[in-house]
């Protein structure tokens, strides 16, 4: 690379020079290129005199069809040999536009892997261009929280170190793999109109609101099983008698599962030991007992 013009961090805009290579090899091929093309051309020239001349021979009947033939297939050979020179002209020339490295759009050099005086591969990644416009957030999340959840009505991003400095996010790609490291999802929101202080490579937090709603939480070891439905046994508490009562799973956490109906703040339910237990039978326990 013959010079480098800007570097990681800086705003550059549409056709803007970030970098020159050395063309002098490009500059030759572009000079063989253009002298391929005119000999071509002086070639078709003698090729179409030559058939003119030999057709008017044939319309006298003085030259056979054979020689004219071949007169035509001399243009033709001519006229695409002439085809192919341009080409290889066009191709060329664009390398040599290539030496020339350009912004192709307004953004922000985000990555730079080429040094003044570094040989370069055709084809190797020079810059990394962030384009201006929406920005992404980028965010890993629990996977158990992307699962027990609809999308979410409201979403904002704030900066992390200005709190009071806000806008309105959407989400726009849920990664299908999981991290199972980290037990976690990549996510990445849109920010919708960002303010001039939330630029690229800021620190933000997201707000995610969702509706609420009152659910009974249980520890999963109390959920059993009845008829093959989820069930929970619970204790009357005037009769002190065990009933096994059907209920409706949620979502399962990590290590609770979460109720949609079957019990109500107050019940009395086993925690653990629910193998041992019949319908109707009679048990006590201690005030220490109850949660």
């Amino acid at each position: 690379m013959n010079a480098r013009y800007v570097g990681v961090g800086d705003r550059v805009k549409t056709g803007q020079i970030l970098a020159t290579l050395d063309d002098t090899e490009q500059r030759a091929d572009v000079a063989s290129a253009r002298a391929s093309v005119e000999s071509q051309e002086a070639s078709l020239r003698i090729a179409q005199s030559v058939l003119k001349r030999r057709e008017a021979l044939a319309a006298t009947g003085a030259l056979s069809r054979q020689q004219l033939d071949s007169a035509v297939q001399e243009f033709q050979s001519a006229q695409n040999d002439l085809v192919a020179a341009k080409a290889s002209l066009a191709t060329a020339e664009d390398a040599l536009v290539q030496t020339v490295l350009r912004a192709d759009a307004d953004g922000a050099i985000t990555a730079r892997t080429i040094e003044t005086g570094q040989v370069v591969q055709p084809s190797s990644t020079a810059f990394t261009l962030a384009h201006d416009g929406e920005l992404d957030a980028v965010f890993n999340v629990q996977e158990n929280v992307l699962s027990a959840r609809d999308t979410p009505p409201t979403i904002e991003v704030s900066l992390l170190s200005r709190p009071a400095i806000r806008a309105k996010a959407k989400i726009r790609e849920i990664s299908p793999a999981l991290d199972t490291t980290l037990g976690t999802v990549r996510v990445k929101l849109t920010i919708e109109n960002p303010p001039p202080e939330m630029t690229l490579g800021s620190a933000v937090v997201a707000h995610v609101r969702y509706g609420s709603s009152e659910r009974v939480k249980i520890p999963w070891q109390s959920l059993y099983s009845l008829d093959g439905r989820p069930a929970v046994w619970v204790v009357d508490p005037a009769s002190m008698q065990t009933q096994l009562k059907p209920v409706t799973v949620l979502r399962y956490d990590s290590a609770t599962v979460v109720l949609a109906d079957g019990l109500t703040p107050g019940d009395i339910f086993v925690v653990d030991g629910g193998q041992f237990l019949r319908n109707e039978e009679k048990v006590a326990f201690t005030d220490e007992a109850v949660q």
